[in-house]
């Protein structure tokens, strides 16, 4: 936790230490597997807000992140939709598990919750049938 913590910090801070962040990145790829759903929403969030995309932990995030969207908070949701759609990287099958932990929790979702989650999906072009 100590890694998202750190990355989430630069991100508020909006210090982007180009050298810094890369190697960040690099270590974060190399302990997503072990990552509970806090610290995948938080990383993805952090990266997306320094506009830094980086394909393989995207990746890693995403396929992390699907393993533990059954026990996603609505904050985690919100979140991971923002940061995927900040940094215009469509992961369906990530946006799948999330749409579907979303209407299992929908009584827990604010306005502006919903406007973030719908935000991301629009921009996404994310269409739901359902």
């Amino acid at each position: 936790q100590e890694l998202s913590n750190l990355i989430w910090s630069f991100a508020t801070l909006l210090a982007a230490d180009v050298p810094l962040i890369e190697a960040l990145a690099d270590a974060c790829l190399e302990q997503v597997d072990r990552w509970k759903a806090q610290e995948c929403s938080n990383t993805s969030w952090a990266f997306a807000k320094l506009s830094f995309v980086q394909a393989p932990l995207l990746d890693a995030i995403a396929a992390k992140s699907l393993s533990l969207v059954p026990s996603y908070t609505t904050q985690e949701i919100v979140n991971t939709s923002w940061a995927y759609a900040q940094l215009s990287v469509l992961d369906r099958p990530l946006m799948d598990g999330l749409s579907m932990r979303l209407q299992k929790t929908r009584s827990e979702f604010g306005p502006r919750d919903l406007s973030n989650t719908s935000w991301a999906w629009a921009k996404l072009a994310i269409v739901d049938d359902e």
